[in-house]
C-alpha cells in the first residue's frame, strides 16, 4: 500500500499513553517500542510532531530511552501549532523528502487535519482513548486505522 520513506508520529496518544504523559510514570503503549524498532531495522527514518514543548518532548524521549531512534522531531516550542502543517513540512525539508515519501500517524482531529492540509497519507490509532468520530476521519480523509502499534508494520508491507 504505502512505499514510504519517512514515518511522521504524534507522541501522546499515538505512541505514549495519553494519561501518563504528565504523571511521573510514562508508559508507551503496548507494543510501540518493538514497532519503532523494526521501522528502524527495516531503515525507515523516523519522526516526531508534537503539540509538546521541547522540553516535555527531550524528557519523555530520554526517561524512555526512545531518542536514538528519531531522525528528527518537531515540537510546539519551534513552530506553528497544529492543525497548521508547517510542522510536518519542516520535517520533510530537512529530510529532504516530498510528501509523497512520507506518512503521518496520529489520534486526534488536529493531527488528521493537519496531514489533509498538507495532502499527506495519514494513520488514525485506534487503540488507547480515542477523541474522534467516523465523521471525522471521513472529512480529513483519513482512510487507514490501526487498532495496535504493530499493524502499522503489516500496513507497510502491502
Amino acid at each position: 500500500m504505502f512505499e514510504k520513506k519517512l514515518i511522521i508520529f504524534d507522541l501522546q496518544g499515538t505512541l505514549l499513553q495519553d494519561t501518563t504523559f504528565y504523571d511521573r510514570e510514562l508508559l508507551l503503549f503496548p507494543g510501540v517500542r518493538e514497532m519503532l524498532e523494526s521501522l528502524k531495522a527495516r531503515d525507515y527514518q523516523l519522526a516526531i510532531a508534537t503539540a509538546a514543548t521541547r522540553s516535555a518532548l527531550e524528557h519523555v524521549l530520554e526517561r524512555l530511552n526512545l531518542t536514538h531512534l528519531f531522525d528528527i522531531t518537531r515540537s510546539i516550542s519551534e513552530t506553528k501549532p497544529k492543525p497548521n502543517p508547517l510542522m510536518l513540512q519542516e520535517i520533510l525539508n530537512v529530510q529532504q523528502l516530498k510528501v509523497e515519501q512520507a506518512l503521518y500517524v496520529g489520534d486526534s482531529v488536529q493531527d488528521f487535519k493537519m496531514g489533509y492540509e498538507l495532502h499527506m497519507d495519514v494513520v488514525a490509532v485506534a487503540y488507547g482513548e480515542t477523541y474522534y468520530t467516523q465523521d471525522d476521519l471521513d472529512t480529513s480523509h483519513v482512510r487507514y486505522t490501526i487498532d495496535k502499534p504493530e499493524a502499522l508494520l503489516n500496513l507497510l508491507k502491502t
